[in-house]
């Protein structure tokens, strides 16, 4: 059994590029027979990339829009049931946010 979050984008940045997705999705993939199946789903901005710490049981996106839409990094505890939980966000100064690193206790972000 592996569990997989998948971001996925919720809105345009371009004309061309972006999508009409849900946010989060959290699967259930079975390593055996190859079935997927959607445990739950996160509505959240454009969360382009994700990261997680699995000894804080916490995941960690950004919200990939430009700057006049005001991008975060947001945080969230991954329940017992694999659900996210929304913690907090911080302010992002830069436009279109796309990596994401943790370091020791530490978010690295590139822009």
């Amino acid at each position: 059994m592996a569990v997989v979050y998948i971001g996925c984008y919720t809105e345009m940045i371009t004309s061309d590029f972006g999508g009409h997705g849900k946010g989060i999705t959290c699967l259930y993939l079975n390593d055996e027979t190859g079935a997927i199946k959607v445990l739950h789903e996160h509505s959240t901005i454009n969360p382009g990339y994700l990261v997680i710490d699995n000894y804080k049981k916490m995941l960690y996106t950004i919200t990939e829009i430009v700057a006049t839409k005001n991008p975060v990094v947001k945080a969230f505890k991954i329940n017992e049931d694999y659900s996210l939980q929304f913690i907090n966000q911080q302010a992002i100064i830069g436009s279109l946010p796309c990596h994401i690193h943790k370091v020791g206790n530490a978010i690295l972000i590139s822009c």
